[in-house]
Protein backbone atom coordinates (compact mmCIF):
# COMPACT_ATOMS: atom_id res chain seq x y z
CA UNK A 1 0.00 0.00 0.00
CA UNK A 2 3.00 2.30 0.31
CA UNK A 3 4.13 2.10 -3.34
CA UNK A 4 1.59 4.64 -4.75
CA UNK A 5 2.68 7.18 -2.16
CA UNK A 6 6.33 6.56 -2.97
CA UNK A 7 5.75 7.02 -6.69
CA UNK A 8 3.92 10.29 -6.13
CA UNK A 9 6.82 11.68 -4.11
CA UNK A 10 9.53 10.12 -6.28
CA UNK A 11 12.29 12.66 -6.96
CA UNK A 12 12.76 13.63 -10.57
CA UNK A 13 14.61 16.02 -12.86
CA UNK A 14 12.76 17.64 -15.77
CA UNK A 15 14.58 18.50 -19.00
CA UNK A 16 13.49 20.36 -22.12
CA UNK A 17 15.18 19.55 -25.42
CA UNK A 18 14.87 22.55 -27.75
CA UNK A 19 15.51 22.87 -31.48
CA UNK A 20 18.60 24.88 -32.35
CA UNK A 21 16.36 27.85 -33.19
CA UNK A 22 16.12 28.62 -29.46
CA UNK A 23 19.61 30.15 -29.62
CA UNK A 24 18.15 33.06 -31.60
CA UNK A 25 16.93 34.61 -28.34
CA UNK A 26 19.64 37.36 -28.42
CA UNK A 27 17.91 38.78 -31.51
CA UNK A 28 14.71 39.37 -29.55
CA UNK A 29 16.58 40.66 -26.50
CA UNK A 30 18.63 43.07 -28.62
CA UNK A 31 15.50 44.38 -30.34
CA UNK A 32 13.81 45.02 -27.00
CA UNK A 33 16.85 46.89 -25.63
CA UNK A 34 17.19 49.13 -28.69
CA UNK A 35 13.45 49.89 -28.83
CA UNK A 36 13.37 50.65 -25.09
CA UNK A 37 16.41 52.91 -25.37
CA UNK A 38 14.79 54.80 -28.24
CA UNK A 39 11.59 55.33 -26.26
CA UNK A 40 13.48 56.92 -23.38
CA UNK A 41 15.79 58.91 -25.67
CA UNK A 42 18.94 56.94 -24.82
CA UNK A 43 19.71 55.68 -28.33
CA UNK A 44 23.10 56.06 -29.93
CA UNK A 45 25.89 54.39 -31.82
CA UNK A 46 26.14 51.68 -29.15
CA UNK A 47 22.81 50.32 -30.40
CA UNK A 48 24.22 49.67 -33.85
CA UNK A 49 27.15 47.79 -32.35
CA UNK A 50 24.78 45.79 -30.18
CA UNK A 51 22.63 44.87 -33.17
CA UNK A 52 25.67 43.77 -35.17
CA UNK A 53 27.15 41.77 -32.27
CA UNK A 54 23.90 39.92 -31.53
CA UNK A 55 23.27 39.17 -35.20
CA UNK A 56 26.75 37.74 -35.72
CA UNK A 57 26.55 35.77 -32.47
CA UNK A 58 23.25 34.16 -33.48
CA UNK A 59 24.43 33.43 -37.02
CA UNK A 60 27.58 31.73 -35.72
CA UNK A 61 25.61 29.78 -33.11
CA UNK A 62 23.10 28.50 -35.68
CA UNK A 63 25.53 27.87 -38.52
CA UNK A 64 28.71 26.66 -36.80
CA UNK A 65 29.67 23.98 -34.32
CA UNK A 66 32.31 25.75 -32.26
CA UNK A 67 33.76 22.75 -30.45
CA UNK A 68 36.83 22.96 -28.23
CA UNK A 69 39.27 22.27 -31.09
CA UNK A 70 37.62 24.79 -33.44
CA UNK A 71 37.50 27.43 -30.72
CA UNK A 72 41.18 26.86 -29.91
CA UNK A 73 42.08 27.31 -33.60
CA UNK A 74 40.08 30.57 -33.80
CA UNK A 75 41.73 31.89 -30.62
CA UNK A 76 45.15 30.94 -31.97
CA UNK A 77 44.47 32.71 -35.28
CA UNK A 78 43.23 35.78 -33.42
CA UNK A 79 46.36 35.81 -31.27
CA UNK A 80 48.64 35.47 -34.29
CA UNK A 81 46.79 38.30 -36.03
CA UNK A 82 47.24 40.51 -32.97
CA UNK A 83 50.98 39.77 -32.77
CA UNK A 84 51.33 40.50 -36.48
CA UNK A 85 49.57 43.85 -36.06
CA UNK A 86 51.83 44.74 -33.12
CA UNK A 87 54.96 43.76 -35.06
CA UNK A 88 53.83 45.82 -38.07
CA UNK A 89 53.21 48.81 -35.82
CA UNK A 90 56.72 48.53 -34.35
CA UNK A 91 58.59 48.22 -37.66
CA UNK A 92 56.50 50.69 -39.66
CA UNK A 93 53.96 53.48 -39.35
CA UNK A 94 51.05 51.17 -40.21
CA UNK A 95 48.63 50.80 -37.28
CA UNK A 96 46.23 48.02 -38.21
CA UNK A 97 44.31 48.41 -34.95
CA UNK A 98 43.52 52.08 -35.64
CA UNK A 99 42.73 51.43 -39.31
CA UNK A 100 40.39 48.56 -38.46
CA UNK A 101 38.59 50.58 -35.80
CA UNK A 102 38.10 53.53 -38.13
CA UNK A 103 36.78 51.28 -40.89
CA UNK A 104 34.29 49.63 -38.52
CA UNK A 105 33.22 52.99 -37.11
CA UNK A 106 32.37 54.17 -40.63
CA UNK A 107 30.54 50.95 -41.47
CA UNK A 108 28.37 50.66 -38.36
CA UNK A 109 25.52 53.21 -38.33
CA UNK A 110 23.55 54.25 -35.31
CA UNK A 111 20.86 51.97 -33.97
CA UNK A 112 17.92 51.54 -36.33
CA UNK A 113 14.53 51.19 -34.67
CA UNK A 114 13.15 49.58 -37.83
CA UNK A 115 15.90 46.96 -37.71
CA UNK A 116 15.20 46.51 -34.00
CA UNK A 117 11.54 45.71 -34.69
CA UNK A 118 12.62 43.28 -37.40
CA UNK A 119 15.13 41.67 -35.04
CA UNK A 120 12.51 41.40 -32.30
CA UNK A 121 9.98 39.83 -34.68
CA UNK A 122 12.46 37.31 -36.12
CA UNK A 123 13.78 36.36 -32.70
CA UNK A 124 10.30 36.03 -31.20
CA UNK A 125 9.16 33.82 -34.11
CA UNK A 126 12.13 31.47 -33.73
CA UNK A 127 11.72 31.31 -29.95
CA UNK A 128 7.99 30.57 -30.29
CA UNK A 129 8.72 27.78 -32.78
CA UNK A 130 11.38 26.29 -30.51
CA UNK A 131 9.15 26.38 -27.41
CA UNK A 132 6.15 24.87 -29.20
CA UNK A 133 8.30 22.13 -30.70
CA UNK A 134 9.84 21.35 -27.32
CA UNK A 135 6.39 21.31 -25.72
CA UNK A 136 5.30 18.76 -28.32
CA UNK A 137 8.10 16.19 -28.14
CA UNK A 138 11.03 17.67 -26.22
CA UNK A 139 10.03 17.08 -22.61
CA UNK A 140 11.92 14.52 -20.54
CA UNK A 141 11.61 13.40 -16.95
CA UNK A 142 14.37 11.47 -15.23
CA UNK A 143 13.49 9.45 -12.13
CA UNK A 144 15.55 6.94 -10.16
CA UNK A 145 13.94 4.18 -12.24
CA UNK A 146 13.59 5.45 -15.81
CA UNK A 147 14.15 8.11 -18.46
CA UNK A 148 10.75 9.15 -19.73
CA UNK A 149 10.08 11.18 -22.89
CA UNK A 150 6.72 12.93 -23.03
CA UNK A 151 5.22 13.30 -26.51
CA UNK A 152 1.95 15.28 -26.75
CA UNK A 153 -1.06 13.25 -27.90
CA UNK A 154 1.05 10.08 -27.92
CA UNK A 155 2.04 7.54 -25.35
CA UNK A 156 5.16 8.18 -23.31
CA UNK A 157 8.45 6.61 -24.37
CA UNK A 158 10.88 5.47 -21.71
CA UNK A 159 14.19 3.75 -21.05
CA UNK A 160 14.56 1.60 -17.97
CA UNK A 161 17.24 2.95 -15.63
CA UNK A 162 18.81 -0.49 -15.11
CA UNK A 163 19.93 -0.75 -18.73
CA UNK A 164 21.31 2.77 -19.23
CA UNK A 165 23.96 5.22 -18.16
CA UNK A 166 24.26 8.95 -18.94
CA UNK A 167 26.95 11.33 -20.11
CA UNK A 168 26.78 15.12 -20.44
CA UNK A 169 28.45 16.50 -23.56
CA UNK A 170 29.07 20.14 -24.48
CA UNK A 171 29.98 20.07 -28.18
CA UNK A 172 29.42 23.75 -28.96
CA UNK A 173 30.97 26.64 -27.05
CA UNK A 174 28.49 29.24 -28.34
CA UNK A 175 25.50 27.09 -27.40
CA UNK A 176 27.05 26.57 -23.98
CA UNK A 177 27.34 30.34 -23.54
CA UNK A 178 23.88 31.22 -24.89
CA UNK A 179 22.17 28.37 -23.04
CA UNK A 180 23.65 28.89 -19.58
CA UNK A 181 25.69 25.71 -19.86
CA UNK A 182 23.57 24.05 -22.56
CA UNK A 183 24.65 20.68 -23.88
CA UNK A 184 23.57 17.20 -24.93
CA UNK A 185 22.66 14.41 -22.53
CA UNK A 186 23.61 11.05 -24.04
CA UNK A 187 21.96 7.85 -22.84
CA UNK A 188 24.12 4.74 -23.37
CA UNK A 189 23.95 1.03 -22.81
CA UNK A 190 26.47 0.47 -19.98
CA UNK A 191 27.61 -2.86 -21.38
CA UNK A 192 28.06 -2.15 -25.10
CA UNK A 193 28.40 1.68 -24.80
CA UNK A 194 25.88 1.91 -27.63
CA UNK A 195 24.05 5.24 -27.80
CA UNK A 196 20.40 4.57 -27.02
CA UNK A 197 19.18 8.17 -27.18
CA UNK A 198 20.38 11.77 -27.21
CA UNK A 199 18.70 14.74 -25.59
CA UNK A 200 20.18 17.78 -27.44
CA UNK A 201 20.20 21.49 -26.64
CA UNK A 202 19.29 21.15 -22.96
CA UNK A 203 19.53 24.54 -21.26
CA UNK A 204 21.48 24.68 -17.96
CA UNK A 205 22.66 21.07 -18.35
CA UNK A 206 25.99 21.90 -16.73
CA UNK A 207 24.19 22.78 -13.49
CA UNK A 208 21.73 19.87 -13.73
CA UNK A 209 24.10 16.98 -14.43
CA UNK A 210 25.10 16.66 -10.76
CA UNK A 211 21.43 16.43 -9.74
CA UNK A 212 20.88 13.78 -12.41
CA UNK A 213 23.84 11.74 -11.18
CA UNK A 214 22.66 11.97 -7.58
CA UNK A 215 19.20 10.89 -8.69
CA UNK A 216 20.55 7.85 -10.48
CA UNK A 217 22.69 6.92 -7.49
CA UNK A 218 19.56 7.14 -5.33
CA UNK A 219 18.05 4.20 -7.18
CA UNK A 220 21.05 2.05 -6.37
CA UNK A 221 20.77 2.90 -2.67
CA UNK A 222 17.03 2.24 -2.60
CA UNK A 223 17.50 -0.99 -4.50
CA UNK A 224 20.10 -2.19 -2.00
CA UNK A 225 18.01 -1.18 1.01
CA UNK A 226 14.96 -3.00 -0.33
CA UNK A 227 16.99 -6.15 -0.68
CA UNK A 228 15.67 -6.85 -4.18
CA UNK A 229 17.52 -9.21 -6.50
CA UNK A 230 16.27 -8.52 -10.01
CA UNK A 231 19.77 -8.14 -11.45
CA UNK A 232 19.40 -4.45 -12.31
CA UNK A 233 21.81 -1.77 -11.20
Amino acid sequence: MTEPSTSRTEPRVSLWSFPKAIFAWPLAACGLVVIGADLVGAGGAWGGWLQLTCTLLVLFALALDADAAGSAVLILLGGLSGFFALWLRLVSDVDLFSLSWQALARMIPGASVEVAYLSLSAGAFLILYAVLRAAYDGRWQITPNEFQRIVTLRRRESHARGATTVQAEFPDLLEWLLGGGAGTLTIRDPRTRRVMDRIPHVFFLASKINRINRLLELREVLHTDNGGDDGSF
